[in-house]
């Protein structure tokens, strides 16, 4: 990512995945005490714009994400979130995803800021399929390089995370994206990454 601007507070960027030269997007933020807008559009001949803004405090805050495809002409995305923070280190938010189809509402609570452990529950309801999912979750870090996550929902999936960062460019994760509790499904995930001069490989 290149800064192109960096004036009373305006940033543009433009970023550029080395891995696909057509995923060029042009970036512009505006960033103020109590508010903060990004707009986002895909150099290429049908791009998707993306918009968000957030308005708040440390206390309260308000945002929506939204999305528009150029090319079918229709939002393929717009969200809405509504956040309290709590100075005992609790976070309560309330969410309207997938255009209004997804519910959520999500707790976090800092057990321990000297080692950041983090547990939270996040209760979703899906419009279309009248589905309710539960889930919590624990973040807990080792050491100053290295972090673990693991979640558990309603319907027996397990997440887990192992996260090495042993330089600032450098990061090891290992994870487990799909392993349910009945023992079937046992995906691993490696993922190595290394960022330069604003591009990641």
């Amino acid at each position: 990512m290149v800064s192109l601007l960096k004036r009373d507070k305006v940033e543009g960027n433009f970023k550029l995945r080395s891995s696909d030269q057509r995923s060029g997007k042009l970036e512009v933020q505006y960033l103020y005490d109590y508010a903060a807008t990004s707009t986002e559009i895909g150099l290429n001949a049908n791009p998707i714009v993306n918009f968000s803004v957030v308005v708040g405090t440390d206390v309260l805050s308000l945002g929506t994400d939204v999305s528009f495809d150029t090319n079918l002409g229709t939002f393929s995305k717009c969200n809405a979130g509504l956040s309290f923070t709590y100075n005992n280190g609790l976070v309560t938010s309330f969410n309207l995803n997938n255009k209004g189809d997804t519910l959520s509402t999500s707790y976090y609570y800092a057990l321990s800021r000297v080692n950041d452990t983090v547990v939270g529950m996040e209760m979703t309801h899906s419009c279309s399929t009248n589905e309710d999912t539960f889930t919590i979750g624990i973040k807990h870090q080792l050491n100053e390089l290295s972090t673990v996550k693991a979640s558990l929902n309603s319907f027996g999936k397990v997440t887990t995370l192992f996260q090495l960062e042993w330089s600032p460019n450098s990061l090891f994760a290992l994870s487990t994206p799909k392993l349910l509790i009945k023992g079937e499904n046992m995906d691993w995930l490696l993922i190595l990454s290394y960022r330069t001069m604003g591009l990641e490989i």
